[in-house]
């Protein structure tokens, strides 16, 4: 199996395409004005609540604070309902945060707590559990298997329709390069790009 990453940077954009076995399986097109953050995953740190929108703020590397509302935060209690995000979190808290909107005029960028990694066969959430099928796209004993696979890897994994047509082994291959993440673990960077 071959994989290549191509880029080419241009004047005004950035072309990236991800080649496995002579197949794109990724492309990007990518404007130099403008760009969005939506889905860059940063470590954060809490640097202050506002508690008329249940939310906090947090600092990124190098940018103005982002908001992460309460419902957009894992709740260390999961038998509590409605829980307000000082309970979740605490100043001064490092987190990892995906952007999930951009700033816009002046609103702040907007993160989760609750992070998504997609790939081409599967989505990962670190921060959940368990393996989650496409209804009806993949066959129980393929799904039985699968799951033994991907549980001791840890995270929570969601399948996409298209690995129905892909081999066992090509689908716990792309679970197994999942980064893991231990929310205790010190962070070495102020962001992660993956």
């Amino acid at each position: 199996m071959t994989v290549k990453l191509l880029i080419e940077r241009g004047l005004f954009e950035t072309i990236s395409a991800l080649i496995s076995n002579d197949r794109i399986v990724y492309y990007d097109l990518s404007p130099h004005h403008d760009k969005s953050q939506v889905g860059e995953i940063h470590f954060a740190r809490v640097s202050q609540f506002s508690d008329n929108m249940d939310a906090a703020f947090v600092e990124l590397a190098a940018q103005k604070p982002a908001l992460l509302l309460a419902r957009n935060c894992p709740d260390p209690d999961s038998a509590s309902q409605n829980t307000t995000i000082r309970h979740k979190i605490t100043e001064g808290q490092r987190l990892l945060v995906q952007v999930i909107k951009d700033a816009k005029d002046d609103k702040a960028m907007e993160v989760s707590a609750l992070p998504t990694i997609d790939g081409h066969l599967l989505s990962y959430k670190p921060l959940s559990q368990g393996v989650q099928f496409p209804k009806g796209k993949i066959a129980a004993e393929i799904r039985s298997q699968l799951q033994a696979l991907l549980d001791p890897i840890g995270g929570r994994f969601l399948i996409r329709s298209r690995a129905g047509t892909e081999s066992i082994d090509a689908i716990y291959r792309e679970g197994q390069s999942c980064p893991l993440y231990t929310p205790d673990a010190p962070a070495e960077e102020d962001s992660v790009e993956l």
